[in-house]
């Protein structure tokens, strides 16, 4: 049994959580609590893997383009393209040059500012013993000793009032009894006796029965208000526990944000001031004119004319 997690659109209610809506200071109820504790060190767990995987992605995205900025600038080079367009075309594909810088740093970002700070915190936070995580341990113990005797003066006042219930039960059997024999005309007098004192014995037994339960109460009274403080200062310092790792986590998705963003990226930067240079040295004239004095009319043409033979 577990408290689930809630969407907006379904309330606590209607989740299979046995300690919703109940009153904290009931019978195990602080294990709403210490599950709470259980779920954030899962939590913590669970932010650690997805930003791990962001940074193989991220990774493995580096290692992509890498591989193929150097294939395709190889191909480029090896083609027949030449001049301004050749250059405006390898500078296009060392932009991802530029991405994979960026996406470096990005992944080192994420990895220093959000994962390992949070495997410290964990790591300080949550720290284990061979089975439990040590502060969780410690609530649970504070919660349970503590309603030890609380428990065992909550049984002794069922067991009163079981037992008041079942004797006055027997009370009152033994009063319809009695007053069937009563009006029965033909009843002996032993027999009226009889069913008298039968009423007699209960209504001492149950009174008897009634001022234990009573006494039993009043105790549970005097000693609740304690009890009940005593109870919501540990579940406060668990706040405190919860309050502290979702303060982590709000500065880990801060920093997560900060990671990713790439609104000023140096490289970026650089990546776009090479590429809008390259593009505008673009000269398609320039190239249609280098290609025509190497290969075109500007070339010179050597006209046959006639030879004599040489001897």
């Amino acid at each position: 049994a577990c408290i689930n997690l809630q969407s907006q659109t379904t309330p606590e209610k209607h989740l299979p959580n046995p300690w919703h809506n109940r009153g904290f200071c009931e019978p195990d109820q602080y294990q709403a609590a210490i599950q709470r504790c259980h779920s954030g060190y899962e939590s913590c767990d669970l932010l650690i893997k997805i930003f791990e995987e962001r940074v193989a992605i991220e990774r493995d995205y580096i290692s992509a383009i890498h591989d193929w900025s150097q294939s395709c600038q190889k191909q480029i080079q090896d083609s027949k393209e030449f001049g301004t367009n050749k250059m405006a075309w390898l500078a296009t594909i060392r932009t991802g040059e530029q991405a994979v810088r960026t996406h470096t740093d990005m992944a080192e970002r994420i990895q220093h500012d959000a994962i390992d700070q949070m495997i410290a915190f964990k790591k300080h936070n949550y720290a284990k013993s061979i089975v439990h995580v040590k502060k969780i341990k410690e609530f649970e113990k504070e919660f349970e000793n503590l309603q030890k005797p609380w428990l065992k003066l909550l049984s002794k006042v069922k067991d009163a009032k079981e037992s008041y219930h079942e004797k006055h039960r027997k009370l009152d059997r033994a009063e319809k009894a009695k007053k069937i024999i009563e009006s029965n005309t033909g009843a002996a007098e032993e027999e009226k006796k009889e069913a008298q004192l039968s009423v007699d014995v209960y209504a001492r037994e149950s009174a008897a029965i009634r001022s234990k339960y009573e006494q039993l109460v009043d105790e549970m009274k005097l000693l609740r208000p304690n009890y009940e403080n005593s109870m919501k200062g540990i579940l406060d310092r668990t706040h405190a526990f919860e309050r502290e790792r979702l303060s982590k986590f709000k500065e880990l998705f801060n920093a997560f944000y900060n990671a990713i963003n790439i609104q000023n990226d140096r490289h970026l930067i650089e990546m776009s001031t090479a590429f809008q240079s390259a593009i505008a040295s673009h000269d398609i004239e320039a190239d249609i004119q280098w290609w025509n004095k190497h290969y075109g009319s500007d070339t010179n043409t050597s006209w046959p004319e006639f030879e004599e033979l040489v001897k």
